[in-house]
């Protein structure tokens, strides 16, 4: 049998998941940190791709959501380190470009992506798939 702590930290997706959020936009991130801590995650933001890095090089996570233009490093870049240091997590992209961007982020094995502003109903559709 299950310990209460085992149970609670169970999700919508039936298992327990850590998720990095990187954008930089507080608003953006304060509100995937809400939706997935009610959804039972484990949650870490960043509003840096820098600091994202040093997040990632010292935790592990199932599942990044990563926001594409920030100031700063570029976020091609930020994706490609992500997956040095994180090679078994699934990352999605947020962005307000769209198909711009996508073949792009085909190059670096970016599939899924979701367009800014935000379709949270698509969001949780691709997300179940990748999961």
């Amino acid at each position: 049998m299950k310990t209460e702590s085992e149970v609670q930290k169970k999700n919508d997706f039936g298992e327990s998941l850590s998720i990095l959020i990187i954008d930089d936009e507080v608003e953006i991130l304060s509100l995937f940190k809400t939706l997935f801590e009610s959804r039972n995650f484990r949650v870490v933001v960043a509003d840096q791709g820098d600091s994202a890095i040093k997040i990632a090089r010292q935790e592990n996570f199932s599942f990044v959501l990563a926001d594409l233009k920030m100031p700063g490093i570029d976020g091609i870049q930020l994706i490609k380190l992500i997956q040095k240091h994180q090679p078994e997590a699934k990352i999605m992209v947020m962005t307000g470009y769209g198909k711009q961007v996508q073949q792009e982020l085909e190059k670096i094995g970016i599939k899924d992506y979701i367009v800014k502003p935000i379709d949270f109903d698509n969001f949780f559709d691709k997300l179940k798939k990748m999961i």
